[in-house]
């Protein structure tokens, strides 16, 4: 069983239930559980307690072995679908009892299915630090178990996620193990798409990373795997966004909202209307985006502790920070950092850090603001972020001297503000391709006036203007490559249109040509007329919607009895029930005489009111 597949085959799998039993009936039925358990919560579930009871009806003939590892997969089915709908106690439980039914049948991709599953729990429970072993366990299962494909996607999954805490060395090994140009399966091919666009965001390159972010997307909705389908076309909208094209980020996310909704899921819901609140919050409408933002942080309420949450909450305090609600930011920043201080991720840390230095310092508690600054800039050194620590500077620079921040050993500016903004400023050329910011010059500016080297004062006023005007231009550019991108997209999209109707048309021949096959070897098992008939409409209706379906064969004139050649109806059916025999003159003016006649096919469409029965709408004539 693989981790997803594409809706197409999972259509085929629903069909060949007809005429299954047994076994192989209650096979399918756990197949179809999987399968449809990130697609439609509601539809997994009845197949699960279809697979349910088909595997009690079983009965002891069939043996234990082949059964357990069934049941162990409902289970797990279960816990996700749990997971799903945030109901997070039973989903361990759930996938705890999976973990251990896979054990005892020795089912070992089932068992690093579970344990993958766990630590998906872990994490959503905000217990980040505890999903290693979950995630190595896994591993191992998949090793023992030969399962190439499942391996290359945890990888994946795992390097994902390591690029929050080393970047660099991730996405170093996500080139290396997972170069572009390699053809995956699907599912695979999710994980590591997703992996390569993330690594580009981290790196800067927007236009790189929306690429791989719609591939993800775009697979993730093709193989049912919609609440990561989601976050990549969520993570698509906010590189665009990057890139200053506001209408086609908003439009992205208005659309994964509708898919959100429809499905119910609160970590999807939540974190699309976050993300709908943060692009509200950059068109400074910040009344529409707090709405957002307070729909987005109830739904995220059921994953307490999670990183969804808190990134969730994050964006809520950031937005009360822009709209000069300082008092309000205080309080979000501080009740983030009393509440999550110990399960935060160091980089969302440093977020909140900076922005509760920032808060404190609009409300005037200087000596608060001073120690959050300090903090923030302690732990961005200590993750190397060069970043964060240019930012954390900015803040304590911005401080009175009544804020009680010592000085620093070997200080040689005339004063802490200089001191820290000049460090920001050398910090920031060491960060290669890094533009400092308009307002770090201004800053400088206002400082080196103030100290009166008016000279350094005039010199980054210039540089705060020509980094303004590089700013609009980079800003004009960033929407061209924008533009070149989504050109780039429509036409992959309609490439990709094509292979899938040729495709789409291939399997239709390919399923037409199977049943033709079995029909020939039906008729041809059979000497007598009505038992072949009986077989050629039992595949024709496969074929299509045969109302009404009639043989009539050929009998030659008789000269002596006076009579022309005539059609004779040999089997006829229609809704059901036989009909008569009866004669037609192949000479006459019967459609069927003509189609016989002319030996071609012979296609009448009759209006509703033209039609006197089913008859009259639809008739296959041999």
């Amino acid at each position: 069983m693989q981790l997803f597949l594409p809706k197409v085959e999972v259509i085929a799998l629903e069909q060949g239930l007809l005429g299954q039993s047994g076994l192989a009936r209650a096979q399918t039925l756990v197949a179809l559980a999987w399968y449809w358990r990130q697609t439609d919560s509601r539809q997994a579930l009845a197949w699960v307690e279809a697979g349910e009871s088909s595997l009690q009806g079983l009965g002891v003939q069939i043996q234990t072995t082949e059964v357990e590892p069934l049941a162990a997969r409902l289970t797990l089915v279960r816990a996700e679908l749990n997971l799903l709908s945030a109901e997070l106690g039973a989903a361990l439980q759930m996938v705890l009892a999976a973990i251990a039914q896979f054990e005892a049948c020795r089912d070992m991709v089932g068992l690093g299915d579970a344990y993958w599953l766990h630590a998906q729990v872990l994490e959503d429970s905000g217990r980040q630090g505890q999903t290693k072993p979950s995630l190595d366990a896994a591993r191992v299962a998949y090793e023992t178990a030969g399962d190439m494909d499942r391996q290359a996607a945890l990888h994946a999954r795992c390097l994902t996620m390591a690029l929050f805490d080393e970047p660099v060395a991730a996405s170093a090994a996500i080139s290396q193990s997972f170069p572009t140009e390699q053809v995956r399966p699907l599912p695979v091919a999710f994980w590591i798409s997703n992996a390569h666009g993330l690594a580009a965001a981290l790196a800067g390159d927007p236009a790189a990373s929306i690429k791989h972010f719609l591939r993800a997307h775009e697979i993730g909705l093709e193989i049912g795997q919609l609440r990561r389908a989601l976050v990549a076309g969520s993570n698509a909208a906010e590189s665009f966004l990057r890139l200053g094209d506001l209408d086609t980020a908003l439009a992205m996310h208005e659309r994964d909202l509708l898919l959100a909704r429809e499905v119910g899921w609160p970590a999807c819901l939540g974190l699309c209307l976050a993300k709908i609140g943060s692009a509200m919050r950059q068109l400074g409408r910040y009344g529409e985006a707090r709405g957002f933002m307070l729909e987005g942080t109830k739904q995220m309420a059921r994953l307490p502790g999670s990183r969804s949450q808190a990134q969730v909450a994050i964006d809520l305090a950031e937005l009360e920070l822009a709209d000069g609600q300082f008092a309000e930011a205080v309080r979000a920043f501080t009740d983030l950092a009393a509440q999550r201080e110990l399960t935060l991720a160091p980089d969302l840390l440093l977020l909140v850090q900076c922005g509760l230095a920032t808060a404190l310092v609009k409300v005037g508690q200087h000596q608060a603001a001073a120690k959050e600054a300090t903090a923030a800039l302690s732990l961005a050194t200590n993750l190397g972020d060069v970043l964060g620590q240019v930012n954390a500077m900015q803040v304590l620079a911005q401080l009175p001297p009544d804020a009680g921040l010592p000085l620093p050993p070997q200080m040689q500016a005339p004063s802490l503000t200089l001191h820290y903004l000049r460090g920001a400023l050398a910090l920031a050329a060491t960060i290669p391709d890094y533009e400092p910011t308009p307002e770090l010059r201004q800053q400088l500016a206002a400082a080196e006036a103030l100290a009166g080297n008016y000279k350094l004062a005039y010199e980054h006023g210039l540089a705060a203007d020509m980094a303004f005007r590089r700013l609009q231009t980079a800003t004009v550019q960033s929407r061209a490559v924008a533009m070149q991108v989504k050109h780039e997209l429509e036409q992959a999209q309609a490439q990709t249109a094509l292979h899938q109707q040729a495709a789409e048309a291939l399997r239709e021949t390919t399923a037409t040509l199977e049943v033709l096959g079995v029909m020939g070897r039906d008729i041809t098992a059979s000497l007598q007329a009505e038992s072949v008939f009986q077989t050629l409409h039992r595949h024709v209706e496969q074929l299509l919607d045969a109302a009404s379906f009639v043989v009539f064969m050929v009998e030659p004139a008789q000269a002596a009895a006076g009579t022309p050649q005539q059609l004779v109806l040999t089997y006829g059916s229609e809704g059901g029930r036989k009909l008569p025999s009866e004669s037609l003159d192949l000479h006459g003016n019967s459609v069927f005489a003509r189609c016989a006649r002319e030996r071609e096919e012979l296609l009448i469409n009759l209006a509703p009111e033209q039609s006197d029965g089913p008859r009259a709408c639809q008739k296959f004539c041999v």
